[in-house]
This record gives C-alpha cells, structure tokens and sequence, in this order.
C-alpha cells in the first residue's frame, strides 16, 4: 500500500508519503506545500503523482480527548456489555454527541485496562469541511496520538511505556505511549518556525530561509 498522509496547521500542509503494510512501513517522502496551493486542478496533479492507495489526515489534536478506564471484566463478552455504559459515566459529554476509539491493553487476571481517545462529532465534521475546502478527501481521519503509538511500536523496540515530543511548526505534542497505545498527551504552541526565529536573532546575518538547513550546522 501507499498512504498519503496530511496534517494540516495554520497555512501549510504537511505531507508525508508512506509505503508498506499497517504493521510495517517505511517513510518514503515528507514536505510541506502552502495551502493556498490546494485547487482542485493542484490536488489532482498531486494524487496522480504520487499515486496513493489510501488517504489519510490528521485531526486538531486540541479536538481529542484521551481517558484511561479500569475495569473488573477480563473475558471479552463481558466487556462489550458493559463498555458503552462505563464509557458514558466517564465522560462529561453525551455518548450519542462523541466518537471513540478503544484501546486495549494486555487483560490481567482480575481487571482490563483501557485507553479511550474521544472526539465530539462536531469536531470531526469541522476537520472534514476543512479538507474539503481544500479539494481533499482522505479515507481514513487519524490523530496526532495515534500516529505517535504507531510510530512507536514500528521503530521503537521497548516494552515499557515511552515519551515522546513531537514537534511540529507551530504547535507541538509530547505523548505518553504504552506498546503502541496512547496513554496521555499534552499540546502547547512552539515548534521549529521559534526555534528557527530564537536562532535568526542569534544569526541576524543569515536569512530566514535558510535556517532549516543552517540549524543542523549551528552548535
């Protein structure tokens, strides 16, 4: 398979182009492009280019919710009964207004853990509005968190829970990940454009464009 993949943040779209199976992928280009740049003509050139199979985006992690539950039900039919219930006890919001995915982990002799990562269905019809003023329409809306778990358990061979920080453009991420499986994740606005922006009052001389290739040779 081919994915393309698409963040979208501020006037950019991030792009990353991956080959392979869910399990096992390699990253086979990354770039960004403005989004002024997305007509439909654009965004046509652009699929017939790189000739995805699949489509996926990511969604404004500001819109997502993750909640840890902890439940006395180790057999299986016994947590699909119970799920929608302990679910909605422990969100402040409406069952029917959210979508949620489940995570589970590894049942223990007495109790199931499991990571639940929520979204409202306002949030994600916004998100796909969006991608549609663009001229995109992805199969599969993703999340920072989730790519982060993924991440974590294509590349990184540990069996405890890892943290990682993402940094984005403006904004960026740091995630707590138990064998692939998002645990917490906290955003903040910062990111390489303010590191690149400390470094060019740093390096008043050199010019701003240039910074991303300056950065790597700057102690």
């Amino acid at each position: 398979m081919r994915w393309l993949a698409l963040d979208i943040e501020e006037d950019s779209v991030q792009i990353a182009i991956l080959e392979g199976k869910p399990t096992s992928f390699t990253i086979k280009k990354l770039f960004s492009l403005k989004t002024s740049l997305f007509t439909e003509e654009f965004v046509k050139q652009l699929y017939k280019q790189e000739k995805p199979t699949s489509i996926t985006s990511a969604i404004n992690p500001s819109s997502l919710l993750v909640k840890s539950l902890s439940l006395e039900y180790t057999k299986k039919r016994g947590l699909q009964k119970i799920l929608p219930f302990q679910i909605e006890t422990s969100l402040t919001l409406p069952l029917e207004e959210c979508l949620y995915k489940v995570f589970l982990k590894k049942p223990s002799k007495e109790k199931t853990e499991i990571s639940l990562l929520v979204i409202k269905k306002e949030n994600l019809i916004s998100h796909l509005k969006e991608m549609e003023n663009l001229h995109l329409d992805p199969d599969i809306v993703s999340s920072h968190p989730s790519a982060l778990g993924r991440f974590a358990k294509t590349f990184i061979k540990e069996n405890k829970p890892i943290f990682i920080v993402h940094l984005g453009w403006k904004k960026s991420l740091c995630a707590l990940i138990d064998n692939g499986i998002p645990i917490h994740f906290h955003t903040w606005k910062g990111g390489i454009y303010y590191l690149l922006e400390a470094l060019h009052l740093d390096k008043p001389h050199v010019d701003i464009k240039d910074l991303s290739t300056f950065a790597s040779q700057v102690d």
